[in-house]
């Protein structure tokens, strides 16, 4: 079974709970296009806004909400990954308590992104002895720009072979075990961070940089898999300016996004 991971913040974190809400709609319909159903989606959140039962292109998605973490006290960059990341090691816990085969992958994705349909086909078809796919090509995508450019110019072309953050890493699960043994999925917020230090959380579990990780030959996805959201009022820290250089002209509807029938190669 193929897991994807999201984190959502407390919905009082949230500057506009709806907007993140309606991203996290985008992203969950893109994610349950997949062509092969083998296939779940965890939502770690701070309090469930919907749980989107009514919208049938949804599927597969079970949420955990953990609101009685309470908000951040204090919201900087560092205590948002953090909160992130605990929120990712309560996921995988709730996995490990479930079953979760060890030799199943597990990708985290960031809850605006939009992902290839073949994803899980082709990671599920393609046996590798690594424990660790990246995907180091894709798209970005930023709504405000769409809906002002006249040629419809709003997508760039993304290339990272360096580093690799958010919705980028698909890593076996087992890879991830002992890196959480020291904690339960009943601790909270505060216990996990405590517990396994911010050093472990934002190097290991909201990863980015597999470099620096002895994961084994790093397998990279052949083709555009991701377009990453940037620049809406949901992503206050994510600018990528030097993401436009390039922009690849064509027009993107929401309904391309998020059935993701963009082009795999340039």
């Amino acid at each position: 079974m193929f897991t994807f991971l999201l984190a959502v913040p407390h919905l009082e974190n949230c500057k506009n709970p709806d907007i993140v809400w309606s991203l996290l709609r985008d992203t969950l319909v893109s994610l349950s296009a997949q062509t092969d159903s083998q296939f779940q989606i965890i939502v770690v959140c701070g309090g469930v806004l919907d749980d989107f039962s009514s919208d049938s292109r949804i599927k597969n998605v079970k949420f955990l909400d953990v609101s009685n973490w309470g908000p951040l006290v204090e919201s900087t960059h560092l205590t948002k990954n953090l909160d992130k990341g605990a929120k990712y090691v309560h996921g995988l816990l709730y996995l490990k308590e479930t079953g979760l085969s060890e030799n199943d992958f597990v990708m985290v994705v960031d809850a605006d992104d939009f992902l290839s349909n073949k994803l899980v086909a082709y990671v599920r078809d393609n046996i590798i002895e690594s424990n660790l796919w990246v995907i180091t090509s894709g798209y970005t995508f930023q709504r405000p720009a769409y809906n002002r450019a006249p040629r419809g110019v709003c997508i760039a072309l993304r290339d990272d072979k360096r580093t690799f953050c958010g919705s980028s890493i698909i890593l076996r699960f087992k890879e991830y075990l002992p890196r959480i043994d020291k904690v339960t999925v009943a601790a909270d917020r505060a216990a996990i961070i405590n517990t396994l230090s911010e050093k472990h959380i934002l190097g290991y579990i909201a990863v980015h940089n597999v470099k620096r990780f002895k994961y084994g030959v790093a397998k990279t996805i052949p083709f555009r898999a991701v377009c990453y959201h940037v620049g809406h009022s949901g992503d206050p820290i994510s600018r990528h300016k030097g993401a436009w250089r390039n922009p690849h002209k064509m027009k993107l509807t929401d309904e391309i996004a998020l059935e993701f029938t963009l082009p795999e190669n340039e």
